[in-house]
Protein backbone atom coordinates (compact mmCIF):
# COMPACT_ATOMS: atom_id res chain seq x y z
CA UNK A 1 0.00 0.00 0.00
CA UNK A 2 2.75 2.47 0.87
CA UNK A 3 5.17 1.24 -1.79
CA UNK A 4 6.00 4.79 -2.87
CA UNK A 5 7.71 5.34 0.50
CA UNK A 6 10.41 2.88 -0.51
CA UNK A 7 11.49 5.26 -3.29
CA UNK A 8 12.04 8.12 -0.81
CA UNK A 9 15.37 7.87 0.98
CA UNK A 10 14.99 7.46 4.78
CA UNK A 11 16.77 10.78 5.41
CA UNK A 12 14.26 12.67 3.26
CA UNK A 13 11.07 11.10 4.68
CA UNK A 14 10.53 13.70 7.46
CA UNK A 15 10.92 16.49 4.87
CA UNK A 16 8.48 14.67 2.53
CA UNK A 17 5.96 14.43 5.37
CA UNK A 18 6.36 18.15 6.04
CA UNK A 19 5.79 18.96 2.36
CA UNK A 20 2.74 16.67 2.29
CA UNK A 21 1.24 18.46 5.31
CA UNK A 22 1.90 21.90 3.78
CA UNK A 23 0.31 20.87 0.46
CA UNK A 24 -2.72 19.39 2.28
CA UNK A 25 -3.18 22.51 4.39
CA UNK A 26 -2.85 24.71 1.30
CA UNK A 27 -5.48 22.66 -0.53
CA UNK A 28 -7.86 22.91 2.42
CA UNK A 29 -7.35 26.68 2.64
CA UNK A 30 -7.90 27.09 -1.09
CA UNK A 31 -11.10 25.02 -0.95
CA UNK A 32 -12.34 27.10 1.99
CA UNK A 33 -11.66 30.40 0.21
CA UNK A 34 -13.36 29.23 -3.01
CA UNK A 35 -16.37 28.16 -1.02
CA UNK A 36 -16.60 31.57 0.67
CA UNK A 37 -16.41 33.43 -2.66
CA UNK A 38 -19.34 31.48 -4.09
CA UNK A 39 -21.50 32.37 -1.09
CA UNK A 40 -24.36 30.44 0.40
CA UNK A 41 -26.33 28.15 -1.85
CA UNK A 42 -29.78 29.24 -2.91
CA UNK A 43 -32.44 28.01 -0.57
CA UNK A 44 -34.31 25.04 -1.98
CA UNK A 45 -37.99 25.18 -1.24
CA UNK A 46 -39.21 22.23 0.76
CA UNK A 47 -42.30 21.85 -1.36
CA UNK A 48 -40.82 21.90 -4.85
CA UNK A 49 -42.67 18.66 -5.58
CA UNK A 50 -46.04 20.10 -4.57
CA UNK A 51 -45.91 23.16 -6.79
CA UNK A 52 -47.49 26.30 -5.39
CA UNK A 53 -47.39 25.28 -1.73
CA UNK A 54 -44.19 27.00 -0.58
CA UNK A 55 -44.81 27.18 3.15
CA UNK A 56 -44.68 23.78 4.84
CA UNK A 57 -45.03 25.27 8.33
CA UNK A 58 -48.72 24.37 8.79
CA UNK A 59 -48.09 20.85 7.53
CA UNK A 60 -45.20 20.39 9.95
CA UNK A 61 -47.36 21.75 12.75
CA UNK A 62 -50.16 19.35 11.84
CA UNK A 63 -47.76 16.42 11.83
CA UNK A 64 -46.40 17.43 15.26
CA UNK A 65 -49.94 17.73 16.64
CA UNK A 66 -50.82 14.36 15.16
CA UNK A 67 -47.77 12.85 16.87
CA UNK A 68 -48.84 14.38 20.19
CA UNK A 69 -52.36 13.02 19.74
CA UNK A 70 -50.99 9.57 19.03
CA UNK A 71 -48.93 9.72 22.23
CA UNK A 72 -52.03 10.74 24.18
CA UNK A 73 -54.01 7.87 22.64
CA UNK A 74 -51.32 5.40 23.59
CA UNK A 75 -51.30 6.71 27.17
CA UNK A 76 -55.11 6.55 27.27
CA UNK A 77 -55.06 2.96 26.01
CA UNK A 78 -52.54 1.99 28.68
CA UNK A 79 -54.73 3.54 31.38
CA UNK A 80 -57.85 1.88 29.95
CA UNK A 81 -56.12 -1.48 30.05
CA UNK A 82 -55.17 -0.87 33.68
CA UNK A 83 -58.79 0.04 34.51
CA UNK A 84 -60.01 -3.10 32.72
CA UNK A 85 -57.64 -5.26 34.77
CA UNK A 86 -58.81 -3.59 37.98
CA UNK A 87 -62.47 -4.11 37.03
CA UNK A 88 -61.78 -7.78 36.26
CA UNK A 89 -60.18 -8.22 39.68
CA UNK A 90 -63.15 -6.49 41.33
CA UNK A 91 -65.61 -8.68 39.42
CA UNK A 92 -63.73 -11.83 40.46
CA UNK A 93 -63.68 -10.74 44.10
CA UNK A 94 -67.40 -9.87 44.00
CA UNK A 95 -68.20 -13.22 42.41
CA UNK A 96 -66.31 -15.03 45.19
CA UNK A 97 -68.16 -12.99 47.79
CA UNK A 98 -71.52 -13.94 46.29
CA UNK A 99 -70.48 -17.61 46.22
CA UNK A 100 -69.40 -17.40 49.88
CA UNK A 101 -72.70 -15.79 50.88
CA UNK A 102 -74.66 -18.48 49.02
CA UNK A 103 -72.59 -21.21 50.67
CA UNK A 104 -73.17 -19.65 54.11
CA UNK A 105 -76.88 -19.37 53.38
CA UNK A 106 -77.02 -23.04 52.34
CA UNK A 107 -75.12 -24.05 55.49
CA UNK A 108 -77.49 -21.99 57.64
CA UNK A 109 -80.50 -23.55 55.96
CA UNK A 110 -79.05 -27.05 56.48
CA UNK A 111 -78.39 -26.27 60.15
CA UNK A 112 -81.94 -24.97 60.58
CA UNK A 113 -83.37 -28.06 58.84
CA UNK A 114 -81.37 -30.42 61.06
CA UNK A 115 -82.39 -28.50 64.17
CA UNK A 116 -86.01 -28.75 63.09
CA UNK A 117 -85.57 -32.52 62.55
CA UNK A 118 -83.92 -33.01 65.92
CA UNK A 119 -86.79 -31.13 67.67
CA UNK A 120 -89.36 -33.29 65.97
CA UNK A 121 -87.88 -36.48 67.47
Amino acid sequence: MLDFLEHIPPDWRPFALFVFIIVGAGGAALSYLRGKKVGPETKVQESAVFGQLADMGPVKELIEQTGLLMQQQVRTNIHLEAVAVALKRFADAYEHRIEDEQREKEIEEEVQRRLAKSRER
